[in-house]
């Protein structure tokens, strides 16, 4: 579940909406003059976005590596093919 509130809110009800992420697995969505600004996110989920930021990084090298003498444009579709495996790969897990 997701759910908004303001920055006044996130204040007042800081250890609520902690234990609504750690125990319930909820999302909140903390707004400043309406505007989204940060998230609050189980852990779990944090670890999870961390883990496949580290897989994108490690292709990204291995992309660059492996095409040293290949013309930019051909490495930046390599790039988009590995950051779009990395995200199926995430969804699947």
């Amino acid at each position: 579940m997701e759910h908004s509130v303001s920055v006044q809110e996130a204040r007042q009800n800081f250890s609520t909406l902690i234990h609504a992420a750690s125990e319930r697995g909820e999302r909140t969505v903390i707004a400043r003059h309406g505007r989204p600004m940060a998230v609050l996110i189980p852990i779990a989920e944090f670890e999870q976005w961390k883990k496949c930021r580290d897989q994108a990084f490690d292709a990204f090298d291995q992309i660059r590596e492996a095409n040293v003498a290949v013309f930019a444009e051909q490495a930046d579709r390599d790039v988009a093919t590995a950051v779009a495996e990395v995200c199926r790969r995430r969804e699947g897990e």
